[in-house]
Parts: C-alpha cells; sequence; structure tokens
C-alpha cells in the first residue's frame, strides 16, 4: 500500500519528464526543414510559427529553400517575424537583396551580425588600388550609419558575442 502511495506523486513526475523529453526531442527534429515551393513555404511559416509558442520549441529553424522560391521564403519569414536577423558574412547578390528587402521593411530593428574580419572590411574605405565588388560598394553605402554585431570564432570571442547579442535583441525588442 505505502508503495502505491509512493508511486502515484512519483508518476506525475515522471509523466512530466517523460512529456518533457517528448518535446525537447519534437524540438530538435523541427530545427530545419526544407521547401521547394510557396505551398510549402507557408506551411513551414505556419509550423515554425506554432512550435516557437511551445515551451520547448526551436527558436532559431534553418530552412533550406529551393532557389527559384528563395524571395518568397525571405517575404513570408519577415512577415512572421518581429526582429530579424541576418549575418552578412559572406555577401552575395541574394544576401545584399535579403539585407535591402529586411531594412526596407524593419528599419532599425533589423539585427545585423556578421565575422570581424567581413565586417571590419566593409568598414574601411576601399583604397585606389582595390576598390571592391560591386556588391561590396553597395553593401558599404547601405550599411554606413547602421551598427553591426560583430563575432569572432574562438571561445572568448563567442562567449563576448553571445552576451552582446542577447543584450541586442533585448533592447531592440522592446
Amino acid at each position: 500500500m505505502v508503495a502505491l502511495l509512493l508511486a502515484f506523486p512519483l508518476s506525475t513526475v515522471l509523466f512530466f519528464l517523460s512529456s518533457s523529453a517528448d518535446s525537447v526531442r519534437e524540438a530538435e527534429r523541427s530545427k530545419t526543414l526544407a521547401v521547394t515551393s510557396v505551398d510549402e513555404i507557408r506551411q513551414a511559416a505556419r509550423a515554425i510559427a506554432t512550435r516557437s509558442r511551445k515551451v520547448f520549441g526551436p527558436r532559431l529553424v534553418v530552412l533550406r529553400v529551393a532557389s527559384p522560391v528563395w524571395r518568397d521564403a525571405v517575404g513570408e519569414l519577415a512577415s512572421l517575424s518581429s526582429l530579424p536577423l541576418i549575418d552578412i558574412s559572406e555577401l552575395t547578390e541574394n544576401v545584399l537583396w535579403e539585407l535591402q528587402e529586411l531594412i526596407r521593411r524593419f528599419g532599425d530593428k533589423c539585427v545585423l551580425i556578421g565575422r570581424y574580419e567581413s565586417v571590419t572590411a566593409l568598414a574601411t574605405p576601399p583604397s585606389a588600388a582595390h576598390a571592391g565588388t560591386s556588391v561590396e560598394r553597395r553593401a558599404a553605402a547601405l550599411l554606413a550609419d547602421r551598427d553591426v554585431l560583430a563575432y569572432t570564432t574562438d571561445p572568448a570571442g563567442l562567449k563576448r558575442f553571445a552576451r552582446a547579442l542577447r543584450a541586442l535583441l533585448l533592447t531592440r525588442g522592446a
């Protein structure tokens, strides 16, 4: 009888722990999604929004998007976002388009990050000998008055970056 009395309160705890573990596993599985059509983008966006409200929901999701629909994906996800974050470390025409689109939609709420070496190269005025690529020149002009949070990949640098990013997200999200 005593064993049954002890088992009842413990079963609640075990059920909670089991349920939590299932939630964590589901969040891990849903971190990466692949989409190939506009309909799949909309479904993925709804799923991401739903999952992010859960206690153990993913806070960062990688969306692998087929080339013909990547602009649609940016637009759909931007419409659900309250605070976009974009890494400008590897500038391409596509990243420049995304940067322009997110700045147009969100203005100063857009959080810009980049590898330290890439960010300093953009911030350094080009010399006459090296004028940079067209993408670099246009990005530098677009970023002229904007803050970009730079990171390094060493452990201490990543720790500093994480603290600075957390603070920036809290202030811009307010």
